[in-house]
């Protein structure tokens, strides 16, 4: 068995597995289910007008030639480093969940190991559950970033019970109905052990938001939606109103 690598017309590299006097086409160098196509950085750079516009982020290459008008910081920047790697200015500019889910529309490949970087690690959601599987690791996802709490359980004010739980999940959720302080999001960097495959980004909805897992222990969280977080309001309301009523009460009978 032998294989023949070559490149179409939009150079994408290709690989033939030949059986004998049959070739079987594979859509893929690396061969993955996924059929990942791999760019060099020179051919990257072939593509930066705004008829072709592609650019290269932590080693993925993207094509966002029909994206030019929605970008939100205008097409010129676009325009500008079209061809280019731009993973520098991508992290120095902050970007927000939705914008990096947006990734996944265009993504179309990655750099070809030779010309890989030095960049953050790439880890697709079957990476994080395996990890979790393996017994020995507390990881999730959280807003695309990829984190390893398991150092962080005995410190973490909430208990270990809620990263437990998610581990093996994407986490972002839970995490955005807690309402961490800026202090604690900070903490996170520490943690913080690579980036989600564009494949597997997603943008944050209401119902991806309702998968929250309340923690059992160590900390106490009411859902304003459920039973309890409605009793509760009307409490407080019934509390505030005769607060109120003793204040004018008093006032009248001074």
């Amino acid at each position: 068995m032998s294989f023949l690598f070559y490149q179409n017309s939009n150079h994408d590299f290709f690989c033939s597995k030949i059986e004998g006097e049959r070739t079987v086409l594979s859509t893929s160098m690396d061969a993955s289910p996924g059929g990942t196509k791999f760019y060099t950085r020179a051919v990257v750079s072939e593509h930066s007008s705004p008829a072709s516009a592609w650019i290269i982020i932590s080693n993925m290459v993207y094509n966002v030639t029909t994206f030019f008008n929605e970008h939100p910081g205008g097409p010129d920047i676009l325009r500008h480093h079209a061809g280019t790697d731009v993973t520098k200015l991508f992290e120095e500019k902050p970007h927000s969940t939705y914008a990096n889910s947006l990734l996944k529309r265009f993504w179309i490949g990655e750099v070809v190991e030779a010309d890989r970087t030095e960049a953050s690690p790439v880890f697709s959601l079957a990476d994080v559950v395996a990890m979790h599987k393996k017994g020995d690791d507390v990881v999730f996802v959280i807003h695309n970033k990829v984190y390893s709490v398991s150092k962080f359980i005995g410190d973490h004010p909430g208990g270990a019970e809620p990263l437990k739980h998610q581990s093996g999940l994407d986490a972002s959720s839970a995490f955005d109905e807690v309402r961490h302080t800026a202090y604690a999001k900070d903490v996170m960097k520490k943690y913080y052990i690579g980036e989600l495959h564009p494949r597997d980004r997603v943008a944050r909805t209401a119902a991806s938001m309702a998968k929250y897992v309340k923690p059992s222990e160590g900390f106490k969280y009411v859902d304003p939606h459920s039973a309890v977080g409605a009793h509760i309001g009307k409490q407080l309301i019934l509390v505030t109103f005769l607060v109120a009523l003793l204040i004018v009460v008093y006032w009248f009978l001074r």
